[in-house]
């Protein structure tokens, strides 16, 4: 049995760019009415009798590519919410999620198992949930682990043995923006020049009706097997503080579990208190912060002078998907993302000689030197999420990263994880008295 439509004789037939089958009326119809992409350069545009009134002249004055144009970056779709990525473009990218996983030749079955998630943004709830429905509809087992970081998606992936994944989350980083990521089977993930570009092909192809029976959907709560790792870095700490600068929710929630255990402190930036006041059990405690936020409004202090005017030991920004780390040392200086490469890999080298770490391609020789004289070897990598990930399986690296802020840590799989460089800097800053700016220049310094 065909899932394809078959007209009658004498009903008419609509072929849209790029497909090779027709396509019933309504079907065209509804096509329309939901700003298909395609419907921007298709000559049945306006062939919309039978519509509303109402639905023709929007139709008429809607722009051509303004029913949300595509903004693909190297690593993620992105658009404004709504404007430019709204639930039925989630929806579709799904269910071509669910058809690309289908016919992946390492596939488990035609039912493929995706793990989704969200940043825990209340913007992205409906998009969570139109995900689910898009993979679904494609007779996908939809495995729902709620709010993560992008490092934990990964991990789920992994630990559950599913065939993908999906982030909804903000890789712009934007403030009412919101992006769409991808993983396959192995938790390897999809970006553009590789296994994304096939991704969007399906995408513009659209998907009708890939199957006659829906999907399954079940809840797992990942963040007790993914803590369970770090867990074990978090004793025999110095009581070390730092500044803290995020947006990214699941972080700020997994800082307050594996921080109970230890007597390090984090002091959050103005815009990060609103996140922790969300998650505070003590409804006086978080009534009493809300007061100090509205008291301190108009005179929050930068985030270097804040490092600065707390005697913190560091200060740290994290990205709104928990991937990438820009590191401040106590001065408020900027300390470089190779350099705090370095640092880590040193500390890895010490316990793995002779390890392998994976560079990007942009990484500079000094680099590559000190992996080198530390007992090390570089290889090099495109700066992709997925190419650093074929990188670190091919060679088996240790770690990886360079200058875009990405550090790579091999646990299971490979992963960008912002909260695994955290730890691993807190172990090594434990290790002595000395401040970070002493421990980087010492660590370059070995070169």
């Amino acid at each position: 049995m065909t899932d394809r439509f078959e007209p009658l004789p004498d009903e008419r037939q609509y072929f849209c760019p790029g497909q090779s089958y027709a396509i019933s009326h309504p079907l065209h119809l509804a096509r329309l009415v939901s700003f298909f992409p395609d419907c921007d350069h298709c000559p049945h545009r306006d062939e919309t009798e039978d519509l509303a009134p109402r639905m023709v002249r929007r139709l008429q004055e809607t722009p051509l590519g303004a029913s949300g144009p595509l903004t693909i970056s190297s690593e993620a779709v992105t658009g404004v919410y709504l404007n430019e990525l709204n639930a039925d473009h989630a929806r579709r990218w799904a269910a071509a999620l669910g058809v690309y996983l289908r016919d992946q030749d390492d596939a488990a079955c035609q039912a493929p198992a995706v793990v989704i998630g969200g940043d825990d943004r209340p913007l992205t709830a409906d998009l969570v949930a139109a995900v689910s429905d898009g993979l679904r509809m494609t007779a996908g087992q939809v495995i729902d682990v709620g709010g993560v970081s992008s490092a934990a998606l990964a991990f789920a992936v992994d630990h559950l043995g599913a065939d993908g994944g999906l982030l909804v989350g903000n890789a712009a980083g934007k403030p009412h923006h919101v992006s769409l990521k991808f993983w396959r089977r192995g938790a390897r993930p999809l970006s553009a020049g590789g296994e994304l570009d096939l991704l969007e092909k399906l995408y513009r192809q659209g998907v009708d009706r890939p199957a006659r029976r829906g999907g399954s959907l079940r809840r797992f709560r990942v963040e007790v097997p993914y803590l369970a790792r770090l867990h074990t870095y978090f004793h025999a700490l110095r009581p070390l503080r730092f500044v803290l600068d995020t947006s990214c929710r699941p972080v700020l929630r997994y800082l307050t579990e594996l921080l109970q255990r230890v007597a390090c402190q984090i002091i959050l930036v103005g815009r990060c208190r609103d996140e922790v006041i969300a998650f505070r059990s003590d409804s006086q405690q978080a009534s009493g912060e809300l007061a100090q936020r509205f008291t301190n409004l108009f005179s929050q202090r930068p985030f270097t002078q804040q490092i600065i005017e707390e005697g913190a030991h560091f200060g740290i920004r994290i990205d709104d998907d928990g991937e990438t780390i820009h590191l401040s040392d106590e001065r408020g200086c900027d300390v470089a993302a190779e350099d705090l490469l370095v640092l880590i890999a040193r500390h890895l080298l010490e316990e793995f000689p002779a390890g392998t770490i994976a560079v990007e391609s942009s990484t500079s020789p000094r680099v590559i030197q000190a992996i080198s004289l530390a007992g090390g070897s570089a290889t090099e990598s495109s700066p992709t999420r997925e190419a650093m990930d074929i990188a670190m399986r091919t060679s088996g690296a240790l770690l990886g990263g360079g200058p875009s802020g990405r550090i790579w840590h091999r646990e299971a799989v490979p992963a960008a994880d912002a909260l695994k460089t955290l730890t691993m800097l807190l172990a090594i800053l434990s290790k002595s008295d000395a401040p970070l700016s002493q421990v980087v220049d010492e660590a370059v310094a070995a070169q």
